[in-house]
């Protein structure tokens, strides 16, 4: 008993002999920012962009192509990018919506020439007011700082015979977006 007492002694003696050391450290200055993903459309320095569409006097079976250049001049890259939706304004106010009549046709321009050919995959084809526009993957990401792709949307007017629509007029936005 007597032995057992003297190292408990000990290893209180010990214990508190080791509890008296003591160090301290800092982490300072620890900072923690976003980066951006920032989508434009041909070049602009804004969130919306000038028509890639002017068409005036056009008549069925008039095929119409333009080159869009989708662009992210943020500090993340984009893993997706998206037609998210399609709003058409008819003009005039129905009973006609020329858009019914508008098919466009959406080109991953695989290889960047600008031109439909066969190395181009068709990503998306419908009449301008199809609720079928929605969240349409594209198919290829955007790099940062300036990592750039470009599509091609192509506009037909459908063949028709419909006097109807003579004098008809529509405008619509293409609305993107970049995922990450």
């Amino acid at each position: 008993m007597g032995i057992i007492s003297i190292f408990a002694v000990v290893g209180l003696v010990g214990g508190v002999t080791f509890a008296l050391f003591s160090s301290q450290a800092s982490n300072n200055g620890n900072t923690f920012g976003a980066g951006t993903m920032e989508l434009r459309i041909n070049g602009n320095e804004d969130s919306t962009s000038s028509p890639v569409f002017s068409v005036t006097n056009a008549k069925p079976t008039d095929v119409i192509d333009q080159v869009i250049i989708l662009s992210n001049t943020g500090s993340i890259a984009a893993s997706n990018v998206l037609l998210t939706s399609i709003n058409v304004t008819p003009n005039p106010i129905p009973p006609v919506n020329l858009g019914d009549l508008l098919t466009l046709d959406i080109y991953d321009d695989q290889n960047g020439n600008g031109i439909i050919d066969g190395g181009d995959i068709l990503r998306g084809s419908a009449h301008l007011t199809d609720p079928s526009w929605s969240n349409i993957s594209l198919g290829f990401s955007l790099a940062a700082l300036g990592g750039s792709h470009q599509i091609i949307a192509r506009i037909t007017f459908d063949d028709t015979n419909d006097d109807s629509y003579q004098s008809a007029g529509v405008t619509f936005n293409l609305n993107f977006q970049a995922d990450q």
